[in-house]
């Protein structure tokens, strides 16, 4: 019908995401959440006009009224964007270049997705343990920890300088599975009114939109204590913290955290739920030991100076 569109097609967003521009590389169906932009091709080949908008994205992103429930982005607005179109020879020379930075850079994608399900793999194989095996507890969480809920941290409170805090939606935009410094930072007042994880302590985000996040968990390695937001928790224990949070990370987990979340759009979990879990817990050394190997390749997918994400950005 009138609303299939071919491949090769240059679509925006127009509610939710709006503003988001998209090069389309399959024959799909569109109705009114997007724009499907029809350049006139005696004028501009549609790839061209493409790159040219995806460097203009943030430009789009400002167009969109945010006010309207959902954000949505003004047709005409798109149309009075001036569009330079040099000769057609240097439009094709353009695409051509972008597309073989596009293409190398996509390969490199594949290749750190391939890893990271190489490393989850490796993880989940770490952290296996045979129900008779020597020197493995098999416990309960709270046989090896208790769970401190956070306090009411306001995103206002958050300042740039001042003592270390974790605001639990940066848990999911900001850190990795441990941290030695906070990205924010709060006053004494504040500090000193909130519950506060020291050395050790994993801080867990325990609301999220979707099963996979919620309980995602940070290692706190920095020296001094940081305070800890509402809807966050401070697991404080006796296990490594590197091993504590990959734990936390492990299928072994996530199978039983299923089972005690609850919501239907939020997703929570609480300290009583959380307290039944179980966990297997091997002697201190062999901790420490599956702590350091996940460390070490966890870097190697995450650090923006090595390995393949340092190639990445390089292309960038």
């Amino acid at each position: 019908n009138s609303a299939n569109r071919s491949a090769n097609t240059i679509t925006i967003a127009q509610y939710g995401t709006a503003g988001y521009v998209n090069w389309q590389t399959t024959e799909f169906w569109a109705n009114d959440v997007c724009f499907t932009v029809e350049p006139d091709e005696s004028q501009v080949a549609p790839k061209y006009l493409y790159y040219f908008l995806l460097n203009k994205q943030q430009m789009l992103f400002g167009m969109v009224n945010r006010m309207a429930v959902p954000h949505s982005i003004d047709r005409e607005k798109i149309l009075s964007i001036d569009v330079p179109v040099p000769p057609r020879t240097v439009q094709v020379e353009i695409v051509r270049i972008l597309d073989s930075f596009t293409e190398l850079e996509s390969e490199l994608e594949s290749e750190l997705n391939a890893r990271r399900k190489q490393y989850e793999y490796f993880r989940d194989r770490l952290l296996t343990f045979a129900p008779d095996q020597g020197g493995v507890r098999h416990v309960t969480l709270a046989e090896i920890g208790s769970f401190i809920r956070g306090t009411g941290i306001q995103k206002s409170d958050l300042i740039s300088s001042g003592l270390d805090a974790i605001h639990y939606g940066q848990i999911f935009t900001f850190y990795g599975s441990s941290a030695y410094k906070s990205l924010s930072k709060v006053s004494q007042s504040v500090w000193t009114r909130s519950r506060r994880a020291a050395h050790g302590d994993l801080v867990l985000a325990t609301t999220s939109e979707n099963l996979d996040d919620v309980c995602k968990a940070v290692a706190w390695l920095g020296e001094n204590e940081v305070a800890v937001s509402s809807d966050a928790m401070i697991f404080r224990h006796e296990l490594d913290p590197l091993f504590a949070t990959y734990w936390f990370q492990s299928e072994h987990f996530s199978k039983h955290k299923h089972a005690v979340a609850t919501g239907t759009k939020v997703k929570r979990i609480s300290a009583e739920g959380l307290s039944k879990l179980p966990i297997a817990v091997p002697e201190l050394a062999l901790q420490k030991e599956i702590g350091a190997k996940l460390k070490a390749f966890e870097k190697l997918l995450t650090d923006q100076e090595i390995g393949l994400p340092a190639e990445i950005a390089a292309r960038r």
